[in-house]
């Protein structure tokens, strides 16, 4: 039981895993974008950080191209963090856009809160 509890957990733990797809790398010239996952939550957090006086457009859409938020950075911010909890979600893909007007940044998000891995004593997982 308590072996089944400890993969439990670290299936859960490599459940939200992030992977990128980079318009123009994970840098523009006008803003840079990091992510990672809280540790034992449904939640992620995003980090941007970008030039002062460019607007930036933030929107989270799922597989279907529906979108589930939308925000607007003011042109006076320079850092931003922003928490998106997937708790109420749906497994599926989500694609995260973030956006001046001339440059892209998508980030592909895959949720799978049911899927349940065997993983050996000893092993080393590496998620890109």
């Amino acid at each position: 039981m308590k072996n089944l509890f400890k993969l439990s957990f670290a299936a859960f733990c490599l459940i939200l895993s992030v992977s990128a797809s980079y318009a123009q790398g994970n840098e523009c010239k006008s803003f840079k974008v990091g992510m990672y996952n809280v540790v034992n939550t449904l939640k992620m957090n995003v980090l941007i950080e970008k030039e002062k006086g460019v607007p930036l457009f933030v929107t989270l859409r799922d597989e279907d191209n529906k979108v589930i938020h939308r925000q607007v950075m003011s042109r006076k911010s320079t850092l931003v963090g922003q928490k998106l909890d997937f708790a109420e979600t749906e497994d599926g893909n989500y694609f995260l856009t973030i956006s001046d007007g001339e440059n892209e940044i998508v980030k592909e998000i895959k949720l799978n809160t049911k899927q349940i891995v065997e993983i050996p004593s000893r092993a080393l997982v590496a998620v890109n």
